[in-house]
């Protein structure tokens, strides 16, 4: 008889990929933080931590999103809903987070660019 230890790993069919942050996307997540914190530090590491699940969601099932026609980017994708969208990339190996949009500020980050 075969323990559980003996069993041999089977390897799971989806390769994990691997979070890519753009300074874009850093810098959208801090301002998010900084802009809850104000009200409550809990909300705020609430909030992030919910977009980090998010994340985590789109690197089992990169599918989740709708694309985004964009013609400066290709494959970029968002996901997600009022107050926050995501916008990502699929790479070869890895999810690039490109963008976090705050709905509040959508008028001023309209025109800005991708990267």
């Amino acid at each position: 008889m075969i323990s559980e230890s003996d069993k041999p790993m089977i390897p799971n069919d989806k390769p994990v990929l691997r979070i890519v942050w753009s300074d874009r996307a850093r810098q959208d997540l801090e301002e998010i933080y900084e802009s809850l914190e104000h009200h409550s530090i809990d909300a705020a590491d609430r909030t992030v931590q919910r977009l980090i699940n998010v994340i985590e969601d789109l690197v089992r099932d990169a599918t989740l999103g709708l694309a985004v026609p964009n013609p400066r980017y290709e494959n970029i994708f968002s996901f997600g809903e009022r107050p926050y969208k995501m916008y990502y990339r699929k790479l070869e190996f890895s999810l690039e987070i490109v963008h976090i949009e705050q709905s509040t500020k959508r008028n001023l980050l309209i025109n800005k660019p991708l990267r």
